[in-house]
């Protein structure tokens, strides 16, 4: 799940309220290189019951294209972390005004403030930037701002500082998380799955709503080659994605018990 410290537009709060009202027992807040809404989903879970498990979504990049692990069970307090992820943030402001500066030319003329309003605590992106443009007028949804302006082949698309996958890997082990490859039916590059399991990769997003049953069926095989522990979710942005309810992918008990006992393992690794 994502919050308003990400690209979703509820807040932590508005999210563990949603989950409890529909019965999850359990979820993970993953937001975009960010842990800062995590205290706040930690103290409304205890308070209704739902338990949180501390994530994060890291975004990689190998050959032209994103690569989203998943931290789960981290330790989001390691100072480490803050420090990288602050240097990260920094980065995404520097790369708005290059955004912002590639749309005038072509007839979009709108200013920081406004996308920064629109992200609120989280660091600026490209969500931020298609929902003001949307807000502005100049397209009629939110896909058409990616399509027309700032899609990875749009004329205003800039590329956003990353880490390689690998890193991603190491840095979640190196604060007792669980590294997991994200809704690889949509980022469609297997062939670097092996590499990441050698750099430590523990499990792969199976269950997801961007799967279809012929992808759940493959990636389970991909993820018992491999030895990986099976995850999933349902990656819920709210509104800014409409046809993605919150708790419409899960992961069975069983499941999560395997994530868990992965999870101490990775704490006593990083200790070591």
């Amino acid at each position: 799940m994502h919050t308003t410290f990400s690209d979703c537009d509820l807040s932590p709060e508005d999210v563990l309220d949603e989950a409890g009202r529909i019965g999850l027992d359990t979820l993970a807040i993953t937001d975009h290189d960010s842990v800062d809404g995590l205290p706040r989903a930690l103290a409304r879970g205890r308070l209704n019951g739902v338990a949180v498990i501390e994530g994060i979504e890291l975004s990689g990049w190998s050959a032209n294209k994103e690569i989203h692990i998943v931290g789960l069970f981290i330790d989001s307090t390691n100072v480490d972390l803050r420090h990288r992820l602050t240097d990260l943030h920094q980065a995404r402001r520097e790369r708005l005004g290059e955004m912002l500066s590639r749309l005038r030319p072509l007839g979009v003329a709108i200013e920081p403030a406004e996308v920064l309003a629109v992200a609120g605590p989280a660091a600026p992106g490209r969500m931020h930037v298609a929902e003001v443009i949307w807000k502005r007028g100049y397209v009629d949804s939110l896909d058409t701002a990616f399509v027309r302006f700032i899609g990875d082949d749009g004329p205003a698309y800039v590329p956003k500082e990353f880490f390689t996958p690998e890193e991603c890997v190491e840095l979640i082990l190196s604060v007792g998380g669980v590294p997991i490859l994200a809704h690889p039916g949509i980022t469609q590059r297997d062939e670097l799955i092996p590499g990441l399991v050698e750099a430590g990769l523990q499990g792969i997003e199976v269950f997801t709503p961007t799967h279809s049953p012929m992808m759940v069926e493959w990636y389970m095989k991909v993820a018992e080659k491999h030895g990986l522990a099976i995850s999933g979710g349902s990656d819920f942005h709210g509104s800014r994605k409409p046809d993605i309810a919150l708790g419409c992918a899960t992961v069975p008990h069983d499941r999560l018990a395997e994530l868990r006992r992965r999870a101490r393992q990775a704490v006593r690794l990083a200790a070591s």
